[in-house]
Order: structure tokens, then C-alpha cells, then sequence
């Protein structure tokens, strides 16, 4: 198992890294991690939100869908997650923020970048959306994509509780799973 040294998620949260649950620690610490379980997964907006999903490559709609997430360090010390969903794939890299952006998360995908507030509240890790990119470019707060995203542990399991929407359009999927 690959260690390297200064994990994102360490450095964003701080002290507050050592209070997480056990699950998050050992998926957040810095060593590649695999983690498989399911997940039940509801989309909106019709063919409209099933197609940017599609786009995406976010989850199709299902319960009890299989589940793989597995969280790789990289160079610079960034983290990979590559997620897969029964088949539906997609991969992000975490950094953690420098500038005006330290202390928070940074997440890019494709041509996306998200910038989250990690909070430890009790044994949940909570990432709230603070800003977001597209193309490099700043989206102003009323184009930035919502997310209530949630991590928790239940019996050793890691588990996982993430809402995603559109401005103007609502909610486009809710997921939530436990693997281990």
C-alpha cells in the first residue's frame, strides 16, 4: 500500500482530521484505498437531468446499485477518487486550496472545478459548495451548481449522502450508500 506524506483531507481539516470516524480517516489518509458497497441513487428533471447525468458520468437512478470507490494519491499531493456506479464511471481530483483559497477543498473534474468548506460536525464531515469554475472561469454564486454532500460512519461502514442541483433547474440527483 503507496503512502505519501501531507493528506488533502489532513491538511484542510486540520486537528479536526484525528475527531473523524475511523472509516473516513482510513478512506482520507493518504494510501490507496478501495472501498465497494451500494448505493441507492434518485435522479431528476426527467430525460433532461438523466442526460447531464449521462454527460457527467453521475449514477444512473436505482436502488441497491453496485458500488466502487477507490481514492488514490497523486503527484502534488492530491488525492483521485475514480467512483463507479454498476458501470457509470467518473474520477476527480481533490487538492487542497492555497492563496485565498486555504483551508478549503478543491475538487476538478473535467472542465469543472468546485471549491468546498469541509466542517467535522460531530462524527459527520459536511462539504458545503463555495464556489465553482467553469473552463477556468469564476461562475458567479446564482451559476454554481448545489450540493448538500455528507460523510458518516454506520457499523464500520463508510457512508455516503450526496444531493446535487442545478440553478434555475432544482435538484438533479441524491445518492447515498455505505461501502466498506
Amino acid at each position: 500500500m503507496d503512502t505519501y506524506p501531507e493528506a488533502v483531507f489532513r491538511r484542510v481539516l486540520g486537528a479536526d482530521f484525528d475527531r473523524l470516524p475511523p472509516s473516513l480517516r482510513h478512506a482520507h489518509d493518504n494510501k490507496t484505498v478501495r472501498l465497494t458497497g451500494q448505493a441507492d441513487v434518485r435522479t431528476y428533471l426527467g430525460a433532461f437531468g438523466a442526460a447531464i447525468c449521462w454527460m457527467v458520468g453521475l449514477p444512473r437512478q436505482g436502488a441497491g446499485v453496485p458500488t466502487c470507490v477507490v481514492f488514490t494519491p497523486g503527484a502534488g499531493g492530491t488525492v483521485h477518487w475514480h467512483r463507479d456506479f454498476d458501470g457509470r464511471e467518473y474520477t476527480s481530483n481533490f487538492s487542497a486550496g492555497i492563496g485565498r483559497n486555504a483551508g478549503r477543498l478543491i475538487e476538478k473534474m473535467g472542465v469543472i472545478t468546485v471549491i468546498f468548506a469541509l466542517e467535522r460536525q460531530g462524527d459527520l464531515l459536511y462539504f458545503e459548495i463555495i464556489g465553482g469554475r467553469l473552463f477556468g472561469i469564476p461562475l458567479p454564486k446564482m451559476l454554481s451548481p448545489r450540493c448538500v454532500a455528507y460523510e458518516s460512519e454506520q457499523d464500520g461502514a463508510f457512508m455516503f449522502d450526496i444531493t446535487i442541483g442545478l440553478p434555475m433547474f432544482g435538484r438533479l440527483i441524491a445518492y447515498k450508500g455505505a461501502i466498506r
